[in-house]
């Protein structure tokens, strides 16, 4: 999974959860929230057009790590890509 190596590694992350499954993301954060400093995990809900995009072309971003469909990750890729951000694709 990406967030304990990201976590480890001493980066902040931006987690995404997919639109079908926000809860899980939110019960983990329940669990683990404690044991984290504030703005070490931040949690973005929403749709991809509307949520993902923005993200993925957002230059405060360092590295985009994606999990799911080929089409969604080709729009990931196209959009990281007008700012360099290196991106590492699940699909």
């Amino acid at each position: 999974w990406k967030l304990a190596p990201a976590l480890a590694a001493g980066n902040a992350v931006v987690l995404k959860p997919a639109e079908q499954t926000p809860a899980s993301i939110l019960v983990l954060i329940e669990l683990i929230g404690d044991l984290l400093p504030d703005g070490v995990v931040n949690i973005v809900n929403g749709f991809g057009v509307e949520a993902g995009k923005p993200l993925a072309s957002n230059k405060r971003i360092a590295k985009i790590a994606f999990t799911g469909e080929t089409t969604t990750g080709r729009l990931i890729m196209q959009y990281a890509s007008q700012n360099l951000i290196p991106v590492t694709l699940e699909v």
